[in-house]
């Protein structure tokens, strides 16, 4: 190790002790634990690089909040700014929106079941859709006989956004089918319905009321005549800050991919679209989980398959077409032994869309798995065959709320059997090299110091640690969650030629006590991706 001590620091300016005039971290949302042997001697190499946890939100297994014995059925998971959510059943077959969040499973609870009344109706809900989760509130698809619309409780208090009694906005008389699930952003909910005569659009409370986007009787750009559907199996439109992304199709099979903002429809992609990468017009744009596509700023992407074979994951980005990944792409993460492989099937039951990153299911011709370009490149998130607490997963499903932070969410069948089922989130964290006190083989530290403690973050070839971590977000100290943050600068700390981040902490404010033999940071890079590295420490002084 290398390492000078608190009253000690080489190469870089001391830090200004006046803590009135340093920034303190702000709360870092992983910890970051660093460890190396105690009283110096001979450090362990601690692994680096990108890595996944795993955690286990909710299996066949787990008891039914206000339900009967375990759960039977599970949904597909919606993540949202630390929480999931998903529609379950217990061994009655009652159906329930059970919520909780990422980091704590245990705070699994239900939030509408079959005890619910229908607002604005008689009696409880009988059924539920696959809910659309935003920022802890809810928006999902329900009914009970006869009764049945979308509801949401994005106002604080559950109320039908549009059911039976709800007159068709630009059509004539009342809703009387909801074909797709909802999707709601930040208070904004987008759904399919129907009226009868043939009515049926895409209708939103985007604007503050509800409106149709486009139905049966709207233009289709670039199209002949009027949209005759929009989506077979009801494909769930998507919503984000106003811009709306649906299917519609026409007369003689005309297809696309739409998005309407400030009330204009444009073409995304349609069945007179050339596919990205290869050499024929689109043909379809179905998944078989019925998702439209997915918007993010002025990137909407999208499932198609083309004439000649063609099949991918595609985005339509300030209006250029691309291919995010298609049929060829090499699979990344194949066991050793396998020669490469391209995907043979993508997207097929939805993906997510979160900060410029995706997540998708994926097939070739050995495996399926569940594929992200969190990190920046395209990695494995699981695959056939992996153990999941110890169990052997055997097939996956996927949503349009799966991709949320560093967090990819994913359905398991026959988790350990036939009719067992799990429901994980995986979690992209990085492991770094982590020095605490460069230069100092004993790494000791006096808790009633006044000094600081430094902190080197190690570069590695293809991780450069002072442009890559946020500053601000880190914290150390004897449990990773004191602000005790000076400053940070550029170093080379362990003479590799590569600059590291080298932090310094205020030593009283790390909280270290007699007998703590670890130093743990917490801290997340600029993509908001946790940290995870190892250092010791020695405690002296009393």
């Amino acid at each position: 190790m290398h390492i000078p001590t608190e009253a000690c620091v080489t190469s870089m300016k001391p830090p200004n002790l006046r803590k009135g005039l340093v920034g303190t971290a702000a709360a870092a949302t992983v910890i970051l634990a660093a460890a190396v042997t105690l009283f110096g001697g001979h450090e362990s190499p601690q692994p680096t690089g990108l890595r996944f946890e795993f955690v286990k939100i909710v299996d066949t297994d787990t008891p039914v909040p206000g339900g009967t014995g375990t759960f039977r059925h599970l949904g597909q998971l919606s993540l949202s700014a630390g929480m999931f959510a998903f529609r379950g059943r217990d061994q009655d077959l009652r159906e329930g929106i059970y919520v909780g969040r990422v980091d704590d499973p245990t705070t699994l609870r239900v939030a509408y079941d079959t005890t619910t009344p229908i607002p604005g109706g008689t009696g409880t809900f009988e059924s539920f859709g696959t809910p659309s989760l935003s920022y802890g509130k809810l928006a999902f698809r329900a009914g009970a006989g006869l009764q049945g619309g979308v509801y949401t409780d994005a106002t604080g208090t559950l109320e039908p956004l549009a059911d039976r009694n709800t007159p068709i906005p630009g059509g004539t008389g009342n809703f009387v089918g909801f074909s797709s699930e909802a999707w709601l952003y930040r208070g904004e909910v987008v759904f399919q319905a129907s009226g009868t005569g043939g009515q049926g659009g895409i209708y939103t409370n985007s604007g503050g009321t509800l409106r149709v986007v486009a139905s049966s009787s709207t233009q289709i750009p670039g199209g002949a005549g009027q949209f005759t559907n929009f989506g077979f199996g009801g494909p769930t439109p998507a919503i984000r800050d106003g811009v709306i992304v649906f299917r519609g199709g026409g007369a003689g099979g005309h297809r696309g991919v739409y998005k309407e903002a400030n009330g204009l429809l444009e073409i995304v992609a349609d069945t007179n679209t050339t596919v990205p990468g290869g050499t024929s017009v689109f043909i379809s744009f179905e998944s078989s989980f019925g998702q439209a596509g997915s918007v993010e700023g002025d990137t909407v992407m999208f499932v198609g398959s083309g004439n000649h074979g063609e099949e991918g994951l595609y985005a339509s980005v300030g209006g250029i077409l691309s291919a995010v990944v298609d049929r060829n792409t090499l699979v990344p993460d194949l066991p050793s032994g396998l020669p490469p492989l391209r995907f043979t099937s993508l997207g097929a039951q939805g993906f997510g869309l979160h900060n410029g990153k995706v997540s998708f299911l994926g097939d070739n011709f050995f495996t399926q798995g569940v594929y992200t370009t969190l990190g920046g490149s395209l990695r494995k998130v699981v695959t056939n065959g992996d153990l999941l607490e110890g169990r052997a997963s055997n097939s996956f499903g996927t949503y349009g709320e799966s991709l949320y932070g560093n967090a990819v969410a994913f359905l398991v069948g026959n988790f350990g059997g036939a009719e067992a089922h799990a429901s994980f989130a995986a979690l992209l964290v990085r492991d770094v090299a982590v020095d605490i006190k460069p230069r100092d083989s004993v790494n000791a530290i006096n808790p009633r110091s006044r000094g600081v403690i430094p902190v080197a973050i190690l570069s590695e070839s293809d991780f450069d640690a002072t442009t890559a971590i946020v500053p601000a977000s880190l914290r150390f100290g004897r449990h990773g969650t004191e602000p005790s943050l000076s400053q940070c600068g550029a170093e080379d700390a362990n003479g590799d030629g590569l600059a590291d981040l080298v932090c310094y902490f205020f030593t009283q404010d790390a909280g270290f006590q007699p007998g703590d033999t670890e130093g743990i940071l917490t801290g997340e890079t600029i993509d908001k991706i946790p940290l995870n590295g190892r250092d010791a420490i020695r405690i002296v002084g009393r």
